[in-house]
């Protein structure tokens, strides 16, 4: 279980990286498409699952001491 925290905790980080990047290039233009607003939302969303993730399995394993 602690190798699965491990690579999620990783998968989230270079996530966040890129979603990071994402929204330095979109709000660098001067305005936004409704797309690229749904797009930007959505990285949002999977980066807040990936988080969610992280905590469950931190339960568990504290459910399991």
């Amino acid at each position: 279980m602690e190798d699965l925290k491990k690579r999620l905790e990783e998968i989230t980080r270079k996530y966040a990286e890129c979603v990071d990047k994402m929204l330095d290039a979109e709000l660098n233009k001067e305005s936004l498409t409704a797309e690229e607003v749904e797009v930007i939302g959505s990285g949002f969303s999977l980066l807040n699952h990936a988080m969610v993730t992280i905590e469950r399995i931190s339960r568990l394993q504290k459910a399991d001491s």
